[in-house]
């Protein structure tokens, strides 16, 4: 990236927090919303939709707002379970092991990032077949359970937005996967231009949107994440947000919106696993059926050992 563009990256960032750097209290203000927030999480304190929809707004003021690409013939992974009662252990059309697709949409729950009814594709960002772990853990795979895998991958750049992204570099730690060098430059200007009070504030926010969208999920939980996902994703452009595994370390989880999916993902393959043995912390031994299903213009799953019997 030129100088030029970075001074102009630079020119941005302070233009969006100008009217920030004309308010006071800064860490205190986002402090008592996060003490507020916290208490509806974690206790039996009550606040309305409005209540949790206001508060957020004064905090994602405080958010940083980048947009990551993620580059064409990025390999995404995503498993979903086979229903009990499944006479093979598949599925048959990739449009179930993607996100739910419209004629169905309102059997959508709520979800760590979306509202009920508004169906998203979940999934983890990989560099291999072989790295499932991630998405097992999401779907808290269990012994003896059936597991498809639907590998996917774009076919134009995504544009996207990292929850927590600037908490690695805090820790002094690097992303867990390649990020350009130039958004560390993006959280050393932040601390080299902003006054301590602001960047407190700034680094708060974006410690508690770490936290929130990384803890072991309920409905409470959700009800401000998903409406937070409403925020970070409202501009057209945006196709969806990282973030890290709620279970593991490692590989990224992303989530996209269906448009997109539909417009810059393509769908490979799917594969079936059973899961023989959990061994903790995100490590499985697992049977890889050899039945590789290949996917046709329809959506259509054609599995080569099911069609053979």
């Amino acid at each position: 990236m030129t100088l030029e563009n970075k001074q102009k990256i630079f020119k941005y960032i302070d233009e969006m927090n100008k009217d920030l750097m004309k308010l006071e209290n800064h860490s205190n203000v986002v402090s008592e919303i996060i003490k507020k927030l916290n208490k509806f999480i974690y206790t039996k304190y009550s606040l309305s939709e409005k209540d949790i929809n206001e508060l957020l707004s004064i905090l994602v003021k405080y958010r940083i707002v980048l947009d990551i690409p993620i580059p064409i013939d990025t390999l995404l992974l995503r498993a979903v379970k086979i229903d009990e009662g499944t006479t093979y252990p598949n599925y048959d059309n990739a449009s179930r092991i993607s996100y739910i697709p419209d004629e169905i949409s309102h059997l959508a729950p709520l979800g760590r990032f979306n509202m009920p009814k508004q169906p998203m594709y979940y999934g983890t960002i990989a560099t291999s077949d072989k790295n499932i772990n991630v998405p097992l853990s999401e779907v808290e795979a269990k012994e003896e359970e059936f597991i498809n895998i639907l590998n996917s991958k774009t076919t134009k750049e995504l544009r996207v937005r990292y929850i927590g992204l600037f908490e690695y570099y805090k820790k002094g730690e690097e992303p867990p996967f390649e990020i350009k060098p130039f958004f560390k430059e993006v959280y050393e200007h932040y601390q080299n231009i902003y006054d301590k009070d602001l960047l407190m504030a700034i680094e708060l926010c974006d410690e508690f949107f770490t936290r929130i969208t990384t803890e072991i999920g309920n409905k409470k939980l959700y009800s401000i994440t998903s409406l937070l996902s409403r925020i970070f994703l409202a501009d057209s452009h945006v196709d969806g947000l990282i973030y890290p595994s709620v279970a593991t370390n490692g590989f990224p989880n992303i989530v996209l919106k269906p448009k997109s999916v539909d417009n810059k993902v393509e769908h490979k393959k799917a594969r079936i696993l059973l899961i023989k043995e959990d061994y903790g912390k995100s490590v499985y031994y697992v049977i890889d059926f050899d039945d590789i299903g290949e996917i046709d213009n329809k959506n259509n799953i054609i599995w080569k050992n099911k069609n053979n019997n």
